[in-house]
């Protein structure tokens, strides 16, 4: 591998492209801030970066991030706080300001992690109509309207998942009525459909290869490959990808479980080519290449490994 670009940021997380893909945004640590907040970088046409501004968004950290289709307004979840950040973006891709911050309420059955509201996640359903935000504190998926003025931050609906499950993060289908939604804490996976802001279950299946809960396991990504047939889980402690081939809105009752080649992986991602999938492994500190075959929906471990320290997420530019 080759380095094109390197930039510090301290608190670096997961990232999210533009809509036109020439501005990359990550979630880290401001300058002059002591916490949260998410940084702006265009892209140059060799793949460097250019700062080019950053912005607070609340105590404790940023963990999510993604972009409205329109391009006018980045969200960012913010984990510790149990809060969600609405950032209005500039016409050159930069953060033109911290924006609105909307804070959850409530609590779950597990005092050690459920205590108050966690939010995880962000993300824009495919048609832009709704911010899906996920509360791994509360047990919930809260669907949101958005408007051209940004979130209808009263008028969200929710979705309740089982008490302890910990929602923790959601990939959509191309046709924007599918989605999947992983439980961190449940190590369960529900196959949902959104109908005008609404979620409703239509199928669930364990993300762990015996079926049965597991105390140290942490389920972790959720990704969808692009020819939207197969559908992958990372696990945190049994150290494992699960994949799991698609039937309509169903998950089957049976999936391929692969070594993440290392410990802890908190990211995957399959790469343009379809065939090759990078694990994050943050507390083994490397990147690890799996080998994806999309005949037999199988997983391997190739073997070959990048030290990198504690990395967090994964994007590609295709």
């Amino acid at each position: 591998p080759v380095i094109v670009d390197f930039r510090a940021l301290r608190r670096a997380g997961y990232f999210a492209f533009s809509p036109d893909k020439q501005t990359l945004y990550c979630t880290g640590t401001a300058a002059g801030a002591e916490e949260g907040g998410a940084a702006a970088f265009r892209i140059a046409g060799g793949g460097g970066l250019q700062y080019l501004n950053a912005v607070a968004t609340d105590t404790g950290g940023s963990c999510h991030l993604d972009t409205t289709p329109d391009g006018r307004f980045l969200y960012t979840a913010n984990y510790h706080s149990g809060s969600f950040s609405e950032i209005p973006l500039a016409a050159d891709g930069s953060l033109a300001g911290p924006g609105r911050c909307i804070r959850h309420s409530g609590s779950g059955p597990c005092g050690d992690r459920q205590s108050r509201p966690h939010v995880h996640y962000t993300g824009v359903s495919p048609d832009g109509r709704f911010l899906c935000v996920t509360d791994l504190g509360t047990d919930s998926v809260i669907c949101y309207p958005l408007h051209p003025d940004g979130v209808d931050a009263g008028a969200g609906i929710r979705l309740a998942v089982d008490p302890g499950g910990g929602p923790r993060h959601l990939t959509f289908a191309r046709d924007g009525r599918r989605c999947w939604l992983v439980n961190e804490m449940g190590n369960t996976i529900w196959s949902l459909v959104l109908t005008d802001g609404r979620l409703t279950l239509s199928d669930r299946v364990s993300t762990l290869a015996d079926g049965w809960p597991d105390p140290f396991a942490k389920a972790a990504a959720i990704r969808l490959d692009a020819s939207g047939r197969y559908l992958f889980v990372s696990n945190r402690g049994p150290d494992n990808v699960v994949c799991f081939r698609l039937d309509g809105d169903l998950l089957p009752r049976g999936g391929h479980w692969c070594s993440s080649g290392g410990c802890f992986p908190r990211d995957i991602l399959l790469l343009p080519d379809g065939r090759t999938m990078i694990a994050a492994n943050e507390i083994s500190g490397n990147l690890a290449v799996l080998a994806f075959d999309p005949v037999a929906g199988e997983l391997h471990f190739t073997g070959t490994v990048l030290a990198l320290p504690r990395p967090i997420g994964l994007i590609a530019r295709s």
